[in-house]
């Protein structure tokens, strides 16, 4: 009983890293996108008031 326990808990040990780097992995890629999105719309903005005054 003691041995299946401490294998459990080796188990759940081993796990918890990788599920931290991925939701860590995941968090970035949720931020950068995030970013990217909110410089290509102000990216998209410059261009457009560009577009308007050569216009």
């Amino acid at each position: 009983m003691d041995r299946a326990i401490a294998d459990l808990l080796s188990r759940i040990l081993l796990f918890i890293p990788q599920l931290g780097l991925s939701l860590f992995i995941f968090g970035a890629f949720w931020f950068a996108s995030i970013l990217s999105r909110k410089l290509i719309l102000r990216f998209a903005h410059r261009v457009n008031l560009n577009i308007d005054i050569l216009n």
